[in-house]
């Protein structure tokens, strides 16, 4: 009953083939759980290029279809959907042309058909986005900015443009490099937030957009870390982040500090976890926003440390300790 297969029938399966292959990342749901939306990154061996772009899946049908267009060169990537903007579908896009920006697209597509780019950029900001969160009307989003600056992203985009035309820097003080990347003195990334509003179909744009980090020396998220490290709550109104502060310890201390603030006042960001000088990470909100959950190291200064889970509690200011369910008043 089994048909056998000699070596000498088999082909071989190339490194070059392998890395040819589709490549799939950024799956989600669709709100109402019809559709699910991934990511497809595919590499051309011929000419050296590769594209990502957005494919969904009707989970009704079967069926699946192209939503943004095969480009050389461009990516298409992070798909999000937000409760305020139930008919679009929002995602991030780079190509050689433009930095990295926002874009959304409606969705599902009129008659589910995708002849033509049908994006529309929502963000044009002078520096790149690394990467976003939305939730309600509100985006939140990080990008390599420098401390002096002040929430002046004009005055970041220009120093970075100085630093890349010079072929040395100046070190004063560690931390010089982690792991393969060299850092830059008074510089690291910062996370800003904007609003949104829908204007006759289109989603806009409100005021500038604004840095949540200002003032505060940190890369936040810290280095060699996503969007993981910050959150919206539901309402888009709250944003909590893990940061690792850029001091003359950082070459040595490995805990980052996890905070909150109040969108709507624009207050101080408040530190959650002065309690610890451990490892703090991984931030999100209850659905009520009244809680914040995050990961903690117990040891500080390892990096592998075992992770457990802590419940701080906005509204007492107490915060609970899980799995021993340790209740402690944070100062």
């Amino acid at each position: 009953f089994l048909n056998y297969i000699t070596t000498d029938e088999l082909e071989p399966f190339t490194p070059i083939e392998m890395m040819s292959l589709e490549k799939f990342s950024s799956y989600i749901l669709s709100p109402n759980g019809d559709y699910m939306i991934l990511g497809v990154q595919k590499w051309n061996p011929e000419t050296g290029k590769s594209y990502s772009h957005l494919r969904y899946k009707d989970l009704k049908t079967n069926e699946t279809k192209t939503l943004t267009p095969k480009v050389e060169g461009q990516s298409d990537s992070s798909p999000q959907f937000s409760s305020a903007f139930p008919n679009y579908l929002f995602f991030q896009r780079s190509n050689s042309e433009i930095k990295s920006s926002i874009y959304y697209i409606q969705f599902p597509p009129e008659n589910n058909i995708i002849n033509d780019d049908l994006s529309i950029r929502l963000t044009d900001y002078v520096l790149p986005i690394v990467d976003y969160k939305i939730k309600s009307k509100t985006i939140a989003f990080n990008t390599d900015v420098y401390f002096q600056c002040n929430n002046n992203m004009n005055c970041s985009a220009n120093l970075i443009e100085k630093e890349k035309a010079q072929n040395y820097q100046v070190y004063n003080k560690l931390k010089m490099f982690h792991w393969d990347k060299w850092l830059v003195e008074g510089k690291g990334s910062h996370v800003f937030i904007q609003r949104l509003d829908l204007s006759e179909q289109t989603i806009v744009l409100k005021d500038d957009p604004k840095d949540v980090t200002v003032g505060m020396e940190i890369n936040c998220p810290p280095l060699f870390t996503d969007s993981s490290n910050y959150e919206l709550s539901n309402d888009g109104n709250m944003i909590a982040f893990s940061g690792h502060l850029r001091t003359r310890e950082e070459a040595w201390k490995t805990g980052f500090k996890t905070y909150y603030q109040n969108l709507l006042t624009m207050k101080k960001p408040v530190c959650i976890t002065n309690h610890t000088s451990a490892r703090t990470q991984n931030p999100v909100f209850s659905k009520d926003g009244t809680k914040i959950a995050y990961l903690a190291m117990k040891i500080p200064d390892l990096e592998s440390e075992i992770l457990h889970l802590e419940v701080y509690n906005i509204l007492t200011n107490k915060l609970t300790i899980i799995p021993n369910d340790e209740e402690l008043s944070i100062q």
